[in-house]
């Protein structure tokens, strides 16, 4: 729990204290609210993996160790303490990217599936915006799903800020890159483009130093 007055922590303290309840008090709210907007992306990204044939546990456990640096990345740049967040943080942070009950991992699984099925097949310019912009895609496909998924609506957030700092937040910003990029590839476009115009796709120039262009390369696609 946190808040900034003590008046708060003592009630909240006196509600749940009991002999099958840990709590703990903090007085950072700003780091509590910065941490728990930027797990959620991680978990959709996790849930995403977790769809995805060949992405296992390990994978997934990678997800969630560069989220968390990133997330003490963001807390130091803007000067909050990272203690607090160490402890509360990436109990929550796994919390997120693990449960069953997870609502942005779920959403993330069920964003894969979707499209694997072909249940929810999207048309050309979807997929076209789906490649070249994922954040605003799953926020627009996301605004018109009933369960709420706040991770859909930060991500974008967190990529502008990052960019607009010039912070170097490579997994924020390219994970569902590289994640709906290669699934894209191999499943999406393939049914409106022949190799031979694949080859002339215009990719992101952030893109173009990764190692997503290794994997485009043993697919026969050629940097523009």
């Amino acid at each position: 729990m946190a808040s900034s007055g003590t008046q708060s922590i003592e009630i909240f303290e006196t509600l749940f204290c009991g002999s099958r309840n840990h709590t703990k008090t903090y007085e950072d709210l700003i780091g509590l609210e910065v941490s728990g907007a930027m797990k959620n992306p991680i978990a959709i990204a996790c849930g995403i993996a977790s769809g995805i044939p060949e992405c296992g546990s390990n994978f997934e456990g990678e997800l969630i160790s560069l989220g968390y640096s990133e997330i003490i990345t963001l807390l130091k740049a803007l000067e909050i303490p990272i203690q607090p967040v160490q402890e509360y943080g990436l109990a929550d942070l796994i919390a997120s990217c693990t449960s069953r009950y997870s609502r942005n991992k779920a959403y993330g699984h069920r964003f894969v599936h979707k499209l694997i099925s072909g249940e929810d097949r999207p048309n050309l310019i979807e997929r076209i915006e789906l490649f070249f912009n994922p954040a605003e895609f799953i926020q627009k496909e996301v605004s018109q799903s009933e369960s709420h998924v706040e991770g859909a609506f930060a991500l974008a957030s967190i990529i502008s800020l990052a960019e607009e700092k010039k912070w170097k937040f490579h997994f924020m910003i390219h994970s569902f890159k590289y994640l709906l990029e290669e699934f894209l590839q191999r499943n999406s476009f393939v049914s409106y483009l022949s190799p031979r115009r694949m080859k002339f796709i215009i990719f992101p120039k952030s893109l173009q130093n990764v190692p997503v262009w290794e994997w485009l390369r043993e697919k026969n696609f050629k940097k523009p």
